[in-house]
């Protein structure tokens, strides 16, 4: 037998609910109400989504506050779709035909800034949060063939990047977490380019639920990177 539902209340009903049970909270906003008035503040004024440049809402949607929604789901497709849902610049720039330039454009910079940004704050968190918008589909499709090739090319140059970083550090700044975002982007330029040694390895791993139930792990994001590196030098 089916559990009943439980009724979603709106946020100021539950309020108010909750001033009536506590006299001291009369006149007094609710934790949650506060929560989501400071979550309206982070979302992009409509007429903004228009107007905004593509490289400024870009930069907008990589540095908000929400874009950790993106990173609370195993799988890469939903935690952007939930981004998507809690910051309504995701979709906006999504859409945009000038995405996938951008975004590239965007992240080069970023593997270009590493030795002089690497211990800023937030700055690693930017390489993730790229990463997945680079995995998809609205920019993936906008790529031909020579561009998805340069994807992995510039991928590859981020792990580079970052692990020689890394190794200048007395402890590592990126960290081996930060290859997770890159795997999943490399898998999906892999993919889309018939890459044969990377769909047999896939094949076997499909099984597992390689990127539908759960993400890859440390290994196998090292062997997905070093497939990339391999296929850019040929």
């Amino acid at each position: 037998m089916d559990e009943p539902q439980q009724k979603d209340f709106p946020v100021e009903l539950r309020a108010s609910l909750e001033r009536a049970d506590r006299p001291d909270l009369v006149g007094k906003r609710s934790a949650e109400e506060r929560i989501v008035e400071h979550h309206k503040t982070l979302q992009i004024p409509a007429e903004q989504l228009l107007e905004l440049p593509s490289q400024e809402l870009l930069e907008r949607v990589v540095t908000t506050p929400l874009r950790t929604h993106m990173f609370m789901l195993s799988q890469a497709d939903g935690g952007l779709k939930r981004f998507g849902r809690e910051l309504n610049g995701v979709d906006a720039f999504l859409e945009r035909t000038d995405a996938a330039a951008v975004t590239i454009q965007a992240y080069r910079e970023l593997v270009d800034q590493i030795p002089d940004r690497a211990d800023e704050r937030g700055f690693t968190f930017r390489f993730p949060t790229m990463e997945v918008l680079l995995s998809s589909d609205n920019i993936l499709n906008q790529l031909s063939k020579s561009e998805l090739q340069a994807v992995v090319a510039c991928l590859v140059a981020s792990v580079e990047a970052r692990s020689r970083y890394d190794g200048s550090q007395p402890a590592p700044v990126f960290g081996e977490s930060c290859l997770e975002y890159t795997a999943v982007a490399m898998s999906k330029c892999l993919a889309r380019l018939r890459v044969r040694e990377y769909e047999r390895w896939y094949a076997q791993r499909e099984p597992t639920g390689l990127f539908e139930s759960r993400p890859a792990t440390y290994e196998e994001a090292k062997q997905i990177t070093a497939m990339g590196r391999s296929y850019a030098t040929e």
